[in-house]
């Protein structure tokens, strides 16, 4: 069957498989990698990793026992995993912001022992993020698109788009305000800029860094 040959990609976020009810986020991990282990080749992409991964011990007795049965779970399915002949292939990856978080069982060899620092965006991808938003859109004259993804140079790949979004909206609610389809305005860019705050500080910058260089903060 030509259809099991597909490789199927599962988007997890982890936020999703916390269950206030004891074993109930196990059982949802049992679900997915049954799901997985039916198509030859899978790919399962865990978000905001940390918050079903943490270290053991950390937290109150009730989530972190819970989370330590989650971990304890995933390491089995981890582990136990071999090729079958309904599946070939099964990739992991996770994504976090709190890697020295994450349980150190989760980090050895055969389980997400790969790993790779993603920085903030840089000028070249900060201006494909805002060209993603609000290239096409009416826009002034004076908007120089270039120069709004320089200004923000430090922010993350999700605030930039969000704050794109808001630029277009500012715009939008100024039509509907005059009854006139309007340009995005440099006032437009200029009101949401003053608006935001960065939330990613030099301090966590250098956190990751020196985590990235010594697996320490």
């Amino acid at each position: 069957n030509s259809q099991n040959r597909i490789t199927v990609f599962y988007a997890v976020n982890c936020q999703d498989l916390i269950s206030k009810y004891m074993g109930d986020s196990s059982k949802k991990l049992d679900e997915l990698f049954e799901k997985a282990q039916k198509n030859e080749r899978a790919i399962i992409f865990f978000d905001e990793f940390d918050s079903v991964a943490s270290k053991r011990g950390d937290g109150a007795d009730g989530i972190d026992q819970e989370m330590a049965r989650f971990v304890a779970t995933f390491l089995t399915k981890v582990d136990g995993f071999k090729k079958s002949k309904t599946n070939k292939m099964l990739l992991l990856i996770a994504a976090t912001n709190r890697p020295w978080a994450l349980d150190s069982a989760m980090l050895r060899g055969g389980r997400f022992d790969t790993h790779i620092y993603v920085g903030v965006p840089d000028q070249a991808a900060r201006e494909f993020l805002v060209n993603k938003v609000l290239n096409g859109l009416p826009i002034e004259d004076d908007v120089d698109l270039a120069k709004l993804a320089w200004a923000l140079e430090g922010y993350g790949g999700g605030d930039i788009t969000a704050i794109c979004e808001k630029i277009k909206v500012n715009a939008y609610m100024r039509s509907l305000k005059v009854g006139v389809p309007q340009k995005i305005s440099k006032d437009d860019c200029n009101s949401i800029l003053t608006s935001v705050h960065n939330m990613i500080t030099a301090d966590d910058l250098a956190k990751f860094e020196k985590f990235r260089l010594t697996g320490k903060i």
